[in-house]
């Protein structure tokens, strides 16, 4: 028990404040799983794969070649993903969210949005079916991956 109580106090931080993941019932399950594994950094970006033990060469993304590909470049901080945002914030009026962050920051923002309820259910069934979209799209950037290998 001793070692298990040490080997999680190692990988969490205790004085974090937990982090409560709104599961939306409008948004599809696998949707909102994406984006909850994709808050833990757990999909397969570039740099999740290499701290994985893949040998890959590169880790920058391929879309952009700006920063290194992880789960909150892909879906926030990439051009791309800017651009993407700045539409779906035109398209449903709200004003354009801060994609510097991570994706518990985004979550965190639209959640205090003021609007109604079922506005922020709205909103939070489109950011699933995004970060599911660029997800999609983004983990088709096979090449790199389909020439790594485990060390």
């Amino acid at each position: 028990m001793k070692d298990v109580r040490q080997s999680l106090s190692q990988r969490m931080d205790l004085n974090e404040p937990a982090f409560d993941f709104v599961w939306n019932n409008w948004a599809t399950k696998k949707g909102l799983i994406f984006v909850w594994r994709a808050i833990e950094e757990r999909i397969p970006t570039a740099t999740a794969l290499r701290h994985r033990g893949m040998n890959l060469s590169e880790t920058i993304c391929k879309t952009c070649g700006a920063a290194e590909e992880s789960a909150a470049h892909v879906l926030l901080q990439c051009n791309l993903a800017k651009r993407v945002w700045e539409k779906i914030t035109m398209w449903i009026r709200i004003p354009m969210v801060n994609t510097d962050g991570n994706l518990k920051e985004l979550l965190s923002e639209l959640n205090e949005m003021n609007c109604s309820r079922k506005m922020r259910k709205v909103i939070q069934q489109l950011l699933s079916k995004q970060c599911g979209l660029f997800g999609k799209s983004g983990m088709r950037r096979s090449s790199a991956i389909d020439k790594a290998r485990y060390k």
